[in-house]
């Protein structure tokens, strides 16, 4: 089964927060997946508008902080109803 190792973004302009500090905006590509045979594959589902053809591979966030990035081969098959 095919896992979700990386999501793919860009750099897309900047910003300032409330303390003045300025910060990158980052835009969302898509993701990047592994497979069985450890090759990886890059499915992207968007691009900004004057994209200068760069991409970074970050580590996916849990969506709640505790439990690990949701992964394909990890979905358990028993349904709770």
């Amino acid at each position: 089964m095919a896992t979700v190792r990386y999501e793919v973004f860009t750099k897309n302009g900047t910003y300032k927060d409330n303390t003045g500090a300025e910060k990158n905006r980052w835009f969302k590509m898509g993701v990047c997946f592994q497979n069985d045979k450890g090759q990886l594959s890059i499915k992207i589902d968007g691009t900004p508008v004057g994209w200068d053809g760069w991409m970074s591979l970050m580590e996916p966030k849990p969506k709640d902080g505790s439990k690990p990035a949701v992964s394909v081969s990890n979905i358990d098959d028993d349904i709770p109803f």
